[in-house]
């Protein structure tokens, strides 16, 4: 009885150490997409999103069943970030692809609780974030057209960079590389009812 209340004890301890641990974990490209609040400005909706954290651990990942054991055999990432700044301010997206067609509207309506994943490609990865969807008239936000001229709703946005170094372990916690790595982030959107062909 002893031997197995020993064991079980220690398994007890494992699960609670991985559980600490994971909840400082990160998964960077759910990160770079979590909206911090929307808001209209000037006739343009605005979004923004959280900021890349300063530090975080991201486990690899296995084909193993178990996700105890996936996470705790195959090693980890620590990040520790060295600096930031702008990659590129009033960067176009794209046009909102819920709007494939030019309208001859005064304004079009987004959602305040949903959202459609759009994506870019910079640096050679490719970033995924959200933007407003669209909503049915005056549900959501309201952004400023011109009725005279063909428009499409379209996307800018500003991006960051993130200068991390990154400490490489393998599932017995060695220290097995260290490196320096770029990772791109949208910081905030701008939604424009833009003259169609621009």
């Amino acid at each position: 009885m002893k031997k197995i209340i020993t064991v079980f004890f220690v398994m007890a301890l494992i699960v609670s150490s991985f559980t600490m641990s994971f909840a400082n974990t990160a998964n960077i490209n759910e990160r770079s997409t979590q909206v911090t609040k929307s808001y209209i400005e000037n006739g343009i909706l605005i979004t923004e999103y959280e900021e890349l954290p300063t530090s975080f651990r991201e486990y690899k990942k296995s084909e193993s069943a178990s996700f105890l054991l996936r996470s705790a055999s195959t090693g980890w990432k620590d990040y520790d970030l060295l600096d930031s700044g702008w990659y590129k301010k009033d960067k176009s997206l794209g046009w909102h692809k819920q709007f494939p067609r030019e309208k001859r509207v005064d304004s079009y309506w987004f959602s305040n609780s949903k959202s459609v994943s759009m994506g870019i490609s910079i640096g050679g990865d490719y970033l995924s974030f959200g933007v407003s969807a669209e909503s049915s008239p005056s549900s959501g936000y309201s952004i400023n057209a011109d009725s005279s001229i063909w428009t499409r709703p379209k996307v800018y946005g500003d991006i960051k960079q993130y200068e991390y170094n990154v400490k490489e372990y393998n599932g017995a916690g060695v220290l097995i590389d260290e490196y320096e790595t770029t990772i791109y982030s949208v910081y905030r959107t701008y939604i424009v009812a833009e003259p169609y062909g621009n």
